[in-house]
């Protein structure tokens, strides 16, 4: 066992480039990238029909505060909490615990996964955009909101995971590229795509759809069935891309930091979305002119209410 948690490999960020034949992640990268672009485009068409939304909200509204809020003030020591967390369970072979377990028991377990992996694709956008649509078509403002709320914290959370990724150039648990696999669970190459943006740390299943999941759950955060469903997913999540095909899909370590990062943004940007709502109301109910009728032996008329 290595005495320090972390290797770090050194050398210049086209290694990834150099490699792509040996490490089959070339495709992947192109179909991460893709998906944040469609993400972006998904969201940018709301622009054009602003002016008819049932409140003057839309995906992008507060993007960059959230998504720098996200990562400074209290929710630092969150973000602190993933990166220690990574140097802990790699530290204490835990890493490499989890993926021997669901590696030697790779068919009593896999078979649960798929679910995981492909809904951890499909959801942010399909959950997302199908609140959005059915909010914005029924004019349903509160519904509509959730829905901006989600895709802006599905765009966020792929975002940064995008560029930890780039950076981090954290391999995948492949038992087919590495001979020691509790060495392998202590590497990180540092640099720029030196891993490409698919695999690695932190987990992008786990950020994006964790940050989707809270952003609802924080949005309706007086729904008891929101909140029991939200965690059950989330857990499910978790089980799911730490056990596909044997665990050779994340370290345990990056689906926990994922986790962690994606809720931080998802309570952000659901906490933003449900004010601006709240806030939305509270205006419009003191624009209202109430006019009422007044009979009486001795008045009739009219009573009008003007808020000042």
């Amino acid at each position: 066992m290595l005495e320090e948690p972390f290797t770090i490999s050194s050398g210049n960020g086209f290694d990834y480039f150099n490699n792509i034949k040996k490490t089959g992640d070339y495709m992947n990268s192109i179909i991460s990238i893709c998906s944040l672009v469609f993400l972006v485009l998904v969201c940018s068409m709301t622009v054009v029909a602003q002016n008819s939304n049932p409140i003057n909200v839309s995906p992008f509204t507060n993007f960059g505060r959230n998504a720098l809020t996200s990562f400074t003030g209290e929710n630092m020591l969150c973000v602190s909490t993933a990166i220690v967390s990574t140097y802990l369970i790699s530290k204490l072979d835990i890493d490499y615990a989890v993926h021997r377990y669901f590696s030697d028991n790779i068919d009593q377990y896999d078979r649960y996964t798929t679910l995981a992996l492909w809904g951890g694709y499909v959801a942010p956008l399909a959950v997302g955009g199908g609140i959005y649509l059915w909010g914005k078509y029924s004019e349903d403002p509160k519904i509509y909101s959730a829905g901006c709320a989600v895709l802006q914290a599905a765009g966020i959370a792929q975002l940064m995971v995008s560029v930890l990724k780039a950076f981090t150039g954290r391999p995948n648990p492949d038992p087919t590229t590495f001979t020691d696999m509790r060495e392998a669970s202590h590497l990180f190459r540092f640099g720029f795509l030196r891993g490409g943006l698919h695999y690695g740390w932190p987990s992008g299943h786990l950020a994006v759809n964790s940050a989707v999941i809270t952003s609802l759950m924080t949005f309706y955060n007086k729904s008891v069935p929101m909140q029991v469903v939200g965690v059950a997913c989330i857990c499910y999540m978790i089980f799911g891309v730490s056990a596909h095909e044997g665990a050779t899909m994340h370290w345990f370590s990056d689906v926990v930091a994922g986790t962690i990062i994606g809720s931080i943004i998802g309570v952000t940007v659901g906490n933003d979305f449900r004010d601006q709502m709240e806030d939305s109301i509270v205006r419009s109910s003191r624009t209202q002119l109430n006019i009422t009728p007044k009979i009486s032996s001795r008045f009739s008329g009219i009573q009008i209410n003007i808020p000042i």
